[in-house]
């Protein structure tokens, strides 16, 4: 009884451990699953504005109908403008984004993308959306390497403490 006690014990460690290591590795995936993300919301955001014009508003509306952090921040960006408030877009767009995203690169050029929306022509706001696209697809490249390397390694030290720590305790 006191034997399978013990392998009970170890196997709850055990269980423990590789939890952890997974835990710690999805964050490693959450954040290349908000580059594609919001990758997709810049090329829908470039095709409304390249295409047919959209008002910002209508636009921040759409997207977000999307899923995950990119609904939240377009969502409350549509609801800022919709309340008529009297901060300018840029600003707006920068007090949302520093709350949204993780403090990156990316999230720098999407903040310096907040300054040209809705002051500049269609062809300069494209051209800023494409200036920010390509960072955060250099951000995405490094989440995505760093997931790959880093998230198999979490994993792996979860299992491998989880089996150390049951060793110790039997």
């Amino acid at each position: 009884m006191i034997l399978m006690t013990k392998f009970l014990g170890a196997a709850c460690v055990v269980t423990a451990g590789t939890l952890l290591g997974m835990a710690r590795a999805r964050v490693y995936a959450r954040r290349v699953r908000e580059c594609e993300e919001m990758l997709r919301c810049l090329a829908s955001m470039r095709r409304e504005i390249a295409q047919r014009l959209t008002p910002m508003p209508e636009l921040f509306r759409s997207l977000s109908q999307e899923s995950g952090v990119c609904r939240a921040f377009f969502a409350a960006l549509a609801a800022a403008l919709d309340a008529g408030t009297e901060e300018p877009l840029s600003v707006l767009w920068r007090m949302h984004a520093e709350a949204a995203f993780p403090p990156s690169p990316a999230r720098e050029q999407l903040i310096h993308l907040g300054t040209a929306l809705g002051c500049y022509d269609a062809a300069a706001e494209c051209a800023a959306i494409d200036a920010a696209c390509a960072a955060l697809e250099e951000e995405y490249r490094r989440a995505d390497a760093l997931s790959a390397r880093d998230g198999q390694l979490w994993r792996r030290l979860g299992v491998a403490g989880g089996i150390l720590a049951a060793v110790c305790l039997i």
